[in-house]
This record gives C-alpha cells, sequence and structure tokens, in this order.
C-alpha cells in the first residue's frame, strides 16, 4: 500500500496487472484542538471540498444581498424594531445551526445569518454613536 495524496491511494499488485488507484473512503482528521468540525461531520475533503469555501462565500454573499433590502426594511418599519428583531432570529438562527445535521439546511441559515448581521451592525454603530 502506498500512499499518493490524501484522496486517493495506490495498491501495489505486482503479481496481477501492476497498480491500482483507488479513493478513500474514510480520513483520519486531527482532533488535538477540535474535537468536532464542519469538515470532519460532513466529510468536506476531496470531491466535496468545495463545500467549505461555500460555507463562508453564502455569508457574505448575504451581507451583499441585505445591502439592498435592510435601508428599506428599516426606514419603512423603524430602526429599533429591525435591529431587535434581527438580534432576536439571529440568536435563535446561529442556536439552531449547532444542531442540525443536514448541510444544506447550515449553508441556508448561514445566508439568513449574513442578511440578519449585517444592518444590525451597521444600525448599532449608529445608535452608539449618538
Amino acid at each position: 500500500l502506498l500512499r499518493r495524496d490524501s484522496c486517493t491511494y495506490t495498491v501495489d499488485r505486482s503479481s496481477l496487472a501492476g497498480l491500482e488507484e483507488k479513493h478513500c473512503t474514510e480520513w483520519d482528521f486531527d482532533t488535538s484542538v477540535f474535537t468536532r468540525t464542519l469538515t470532519s461531520e460532513f466529510g468536506l475533503v476531496c470531491q466535496n471540498a468545495y463545500l467549505r469555501a461555500s460555507y463562508q462565500s453564502i455569508y457574505m454573499f448575504s451581507t451583499i444581498f441585505s445591502l439592498f433590502i435592510s435601508g428599506y426594511i428599516a426606514d419603512r418599519y423603524g430602526r429599533k424594531i429591525v435591529v431587535v428583531v434581527s438580534l432576536v432570529m439571529f440568536s435563535f438562527i446561529s442556536l439552531g445551526t449547532s444542531v442540525i445535521t443536514n448541510f444544506s439546511v447550515i449553508l441556508a441559515f448561514r445566508f439568513i445569518m449574513g442578511t440578519l448581521a449585517n444592518p444590525t451592525t451597521y444600525m448599532l454603530c449608529e445608535y452608539l454613536d449618538s
């Protein structure tokens, strides 16, 4: 057994037809610092490694999305109401994210969290200055 990279391994079958490359089905993660991570829980390695980047990208995209709607909502319903509702919803959704076992739902919650966090941050800074 010869190791080539972290996603595949090569089996030496010299008596048969030579070398055969196979994909890994299990990974050993370093748990010395963090015992559980999204990468280890959902297997976000090799062909699924792009999902790690999408986790942060969805959050950043949602903050951009919220720029277009947060001002309108704050002007229509009031800034204080938007701040309070956003903080409460953000708190519950972020707590819910820690117990969800479906990665697609986690990504959807990340989008909602980014949408709620952006207007709250800017409006709280405005209130703290005055």
